[in-house]
């Protein structure tokens, strides 16, 4: 942790943080609400500015820890509050605090509710100062079971709320599932990941407006490939108008390569059209703040719209939307030249992928929602080995992110214009319309196509040769499945694959039998047309 303070001589520092440790007692003095935590944060950030300049004392910053949690240990916040200070701490510290924490909270409040929320802090202070990626893993299990009991046990403090209300305790099923995850990732055992979806399935059995259970289970079934029971997840989290840009990063990713194209098309004209109603009825909230004379919420306006209109999400969106209807009516050359006529026959598309390098991104998203085993949907640690960690800071990949984001609408930008002239290109050789030397007698088709698909190709990683080498061996089975599925995965969709067979018949044919049995190839076992 960087210091930001060491520019200061020793006795600025020292009279600073002694007027503002008399600041801080003054108003703990005169705080009568046993409420109000921001005194005593107060209190502790002051034992860790110290810390940063290098004057720190870990006893004095414990027992800071140990008043808070006296008064605070029992509320669902004294984790995400005190991590901050946890980290300047040592490992060794950690673990004593953590014992300290152990002990204090045997002869605290008899409150019930008190007594569950202090045992609830002592799981989560646990897994935060990485004291649970030691267990080993009967003691994980064991962890698992205690909290799960811990539920049960206390179910009965609950019995009075409204069903809408949060439970006293529920956030120990997401708990138990975290430990049963990192238990799968280590042992690679299944048992575990059902386990993890048993449970969750139990705590919306009995309460089915927990929102945490239905993301954990919606990205627990996307793993496993069980995208329509995701799907169900998602949709009954009831996700409307700004909701649909925060959320809907937990499940759209997942939707964009799957065969479930129904679900995919209305989650993407439910959030377009939430998207285009807001940009329209913006203009009118603008200026009737404006008329009001409401300049701040003018101000506010403009930015939130400016905000939107940046959106990752929202520019994936416009691309994959007409992409999927290209897909739908693959079968169908009409509807297919009709979807593409709208696109400009693509040219739209061309312009937006010369163009996506000066454009910046915002992302919206509420990454805090995330499970810890996938911060974004780029990353997911389970796909890889074991680490050795079960708790990971947040970290800021926003460059990266935006990186990836615009090479991927910059590929996929390109798609429909070489669909379209992959369908003149064909026409034209099924109308055997070549002029005297062989040639197709419009060669801008040709040489615009070869262009784009060596464009293509390079985005991916390939050369054209290689591409088509590699469309040809998995064609002909020649090719291992591991390649397959390296090709469907990054090229997402098989009319790519179509496109590429189309150059390769376009550049390399030269008989009517060769042509019509490739052609063949494509309506029927291909199913490419």
């Amino acid at each position: 942790m960087d210091c930001k303070l060491s520019h200061l001589k020793e006795e600025v520092f020292d009279s600073r943080m002694s007027d503002a440790s008399e600041f801080v007692q003054k108003l703990q003095a005169g705080t009568s609400d046993n409420t109000l935590r921001c005194p005593y944060l107060a209190n502790l950030e002051v034992e860790r500015r110290k810390h940063l300049y290098g004057k720190g004392d870990d006893d004095k910053l414990m027992d800071a820890l140990m008043q808070y949690f006296f008064r605070f240990g029992h509320l669902a916040c004294f984790t995400s509050d005190v991590e901050v200070f946890l980290e300047v701490l040592t490992t060794d510290k950690k673990t004593e605090f953590l014992e300290k924490l152990k002990k204090g909270s045997e002869s605290l409040s008899t409150v019930p509710t008190k007594v569950l929320g202090q045992s609830i802090t002592i799981l989560k202070v646990q897994e935060v100062v990485g004291k649970m990626y030691k267990l080993s893993k009967s003691e994980l299990e064991g962890s698992a079971v205690q909290m799960v009991e811990l539920y049960c046990r206390n179910l009965p403090l609950s019995k009075d709320l409204d069903p809408q209300e949060n439970m006293h305790g529920e956030e120990l099923l997401s708990m138990a599932c975290n430990v049963l995850v990192q238990l799968f990732w280590r042992t690679r055992h299944l048992g575990y990941f059902i386990e993890a979806i048993m449970i969750l399935e139990f705590g919306l059995t009995i309460r089915r407006y927990v929102w945490q259970y239905k993301i954990l289970l919606l990205h627990l079934y996307s793993l496993v490939g069980a995208l329509s029971s995701a799907y169900e997840c998602y949709k009954s989290l009831d996700a409307k108008n700004i909701l649909m840009e925060t959320v809907s990063h937990h499940i759209l990713p997942q939707m964009l390569v799957s065969p479930l194209w129904v679900d995919l098309n209305n989650l993407l004209k439910d959030y377009l059209k939430f998207m285009d109603d807001h940009f329209r009825e913006s203009a009118d909230l603008t200026f009737l703040a404006y008329r009001h004379r409401n300049y701040s919420k003018v101000i506010e306006f403009v930015q939130f719209k400016e905000q939107l209109q940046h959106s990752n999400q929202y520019l994936v969106a416009r691309v994959e939307a007409p992409i999927l209807h290209l897909k739908q009516n693959a079968d169908n050359i009409e509807e297919e030249e009709r979807v593409l006529e709208s696109l400009k026959f693509g040219i739209q598309f061309i312009e937006l992928s010369n163009e996506i390098g000066s454009k910046s991104l915002t992302f919206n998203e509420d990454l805090q929602s995330r499970p810890w085993w996938t911060p974004t949907s780029e990353k997911n640690y389970l796909l890889g080995p074991f680490e050795g960690i079960s708790f990971f800071p947040r970290e800021n990949m926003t460059k990266e992110r935006e990186a990836n984001v615009l090479r991927v609408i910059e590929r996929k930008s390109l798609l429909p214009r070489m669909i379209y002239l992959s369908i003149r290109s064909a026409s034209a050789l099924l109308k055997e319309n070549f002029e005297v030397n062989g040639s197709l007698s419009d060669p801008k088709i040709s040489s615009e196509l070869k262009f784009l698909l060596e464009r293509y190709a390079k985005l991916l990683g390939f050369s054209l040769s290689d591409s088509i080498e590699v469309v040809l061996g998995v064609s002909s089975g020649v090719k291992p499945s591991s390649v397959r599925f390296y090709l469907l995965s990054n090229i997402n969709s098989y009319f790519v694959i179509n496109i590429v067979f189309r150059h390769y018949i376009i550049f390399t044919c030269q008989n009517t039998n060769k042509l019509f049995s490739i052609v063949y190839f494509f309506n029927g076992h291909g199913r490419l047309v």
